[in-house]
């Protein structure tokens, strides 16, 4: 049987609803030393290396460090979002404000402040 296009648009609202909730569960669990840390993508504003561990800075100004190397919490990431601009430093590319080729810099903007990286690979 047939359904009418009011039907059909609330078959569709409702599965878009249901992505859109499930999309916001997305949280990547990390360890820390007082325990797991859950986070999602959008919460982290970046990521720097510092030997074995990873400091993560997040969008409300807070940093936690897990007792994982930099390349497997990149791993972790959606890869779509999170940027490799240099050794040490991964950046989320939804706060990418900037990149100033000649001076080889990145800029990242979040609650009206700013970060200024080195890139060491092509952008």
């Amino acid at each position: 049987m047939p359904t009418s296009n009011e039907q059909t648009d609330e078959i569709l609202q409702l599965v878009k609803n249901f992505v859109e909730e499930q999309a916001g569960f997305l949280k990547l669990r990390f360890p820390t030393r007082n325990g797991i840390l859950f986070l999602h993508p959008s919460e982290i504003l970046y990521l720097t290396a510092d030997n074995n561990y990873t400091h993560i800075h997040t969008t409300d100004g807070g940093t936690e460090i897990t007792a994982q190397n930099l390349g497997k919490v990149h791993k972790a990431l959606p890869q779509q979002h999170f940027i490799r601009i240099n050794r040490s430093t991964v950046v989320n590319g939804r706060y990418l404000k900037r990149y100033d080729k000649p001076r080889k810099k990145c800029i990242i903007a979040c609650n009206a402040s700013t970060r200024e990286f080195d890139v060491n690979k092509g952008l």
